[in-house]
């Protein structure tokens, strides 16, 4: 925990989160059924916390991926 993270949304319909570092993919969170196109935090996650992130896609889902970071 603590470390810097990012997610990502891709055209391969998946959503991961990246170690921000080397950006080695460390968790994928989700595949959509057509491309990834949005994410957004619903609170920014804190080291050692919890942290909601939204991801949205052209297959018109909106998926909630709760994350321990």
């Amino acid at each position: 925990g603590g470390k810097p993270r990012l997610a990502t949304a891709s055209d391969d319909c998946t959503v991961c989160l990246l170690a921000a570092h080397d950006l080695r993919s460390e968790l994928r969170l989700a595949t959509h059924d057509d491309f990834a196109r949005c994410l957004g935090w619903l609170a920014t996650p804190a080291p050692g916390g919890g942290a909601a992130l939204l991801s949205g896609g052209w297959d018109k889902r909106l998926m909630r991926h709760t994350l321990q970071l």
